[in-house]
């Protein structure tokens, strides 16, 4: 039986793009990678994305490049299939420089500061920086 993680393939698809300096990419949709994409738009480490309706549904994300360097310079997938990982709001994660860590809670997809500040907690999915 195999078992994939759609997010953690999008997520290092995403950085992976980046680093190759690629304009964009194409994903197959689902509600979760709109809201992670929303999260990371507002955060300023996509330049825009959209989805089509039909019978192939996907995401085109447009990535940003601040000059000739990438938003997106390193993801990474915390919690695994195989091994969830949650934190409670007296746990997130602080933000160190430029990593942003992403957490799926009960108010929706949001970051670590969004999730303390609303007293939330949540699945710890990924940082980005």
């Amino acid at each position: 039986m195999s078992i994939t993680d759609s997010i953690a393939d999008f997520i290092i698809a995403l950085k992976n793009s980046s680093v190759t300096r690629r304009v964009e990419i194409v994903t197959p949709f689902s509600k979760l990678k709109l809201d992670i994409l929303k999260v990371l738009k507002k955060e300023g480490f996509v330049e825009d994305y959209t989805h089509n309706e039909g019978k192939k549904r996907n995401i085109v994300v447009k990535l940003k490049y601040y000059g000739n360097e990438p938003a997106i310079k390193d993801a990474k997938k915390i919690s695994k299939v195989s091994l969830r990982v949650y934190v409670n709001k007296d746990e997130m994660p602080q933000k160190v420089g430029n990593r942003v860590w992403i957490i799926s809670t009960s108010n929706g997809i949001m970051t670590a500061d969004e999730s303390r500040e609303k007293n939330v907690g949540g699945e710890l999915l990924f940082y980005v920086e």
